[in-house]
């Protein structure tokens, strides 16, 4: 006899899940408003790349060797 077993769907994880329930309301919030659902997909997607760019320069190691000497100061300034 065969036996099957169906493997566990791969759930997002927290973070995931965030990010996508929020972009999910973001579309319903701008279909509802009275954008056409096309271009509140656009949009939703295009916001999502750039941020998704603007946090992946912020974490580059380039971004960072330049930051550095700024935030030592800022915690020197605040402290």
């Amino acid at each position: 006899m065969f036996t099957t077993t169906v493997p566990p769907k791969a759930r997002p994880s927290g973070p995931e899940a965030v990010i996508i329930t929020v972009v999910v309301l973001f579309v319903t919030v701008l279909i509802l408003t009275g954008m056409k659902p096309v271009n509140a997909l656009l949009v939703t997607g295009s916001a999502s790349l750039f941020g998704a760019l603007a946090v992946r320069a912020c974490t580059t190691t380039k971004l960072n060797a330049l930051l550095r000497p700024a935030m030592v100061e800022l915690r020197a300034a605040s402290s």
